[in-house]
């Protein structure tokens, strides 16, 4: 795992275009290396081809929400730290994540 700052990377999923754009931005201009994708299938194609240091989700995506992509990525074994971010949660996904 690399060290915060040079060659952090960053797997963000967030479906929200202007939110997206905004989080990539701040990310990368405070030195960390972000790939930013839109869905859930992309997030997990993506993540079982390329190693990264952190994982932020949406919970709420396409495809494969953030909560069932973590399981997945569980199961596999992947214990990569996880952030989750969302505009719209009840107390039920709160505790589940």
């Amino acid at each position: 795992m690399a060290t915060i700052g040079k060659n952090f990377s960053i797997l963000l999923m967030e479906d929200e275009e202007d939110l997206g754009e905004t989080l990539q931005e701040v990310l990368e201009d405070e030195g960390y290396s972000v790939h930013w994708v839109k869905d859930g299938a992309e997030a997990s194609n993506l993540s079982f081809k390329q190693t990264f240091d952190l994982y932020v989700f949406d919970i709420n995506v396409p495809e494969l929400n953030g909560l069932e992509l973590l399981e997945s990525l569980r199961h596999a074994e992947d214990i990569t730290p996880t952030i989750f971010i969302s505009a719209m949660i009840d107390m039920e996904t709160m505790r589940k994540a």
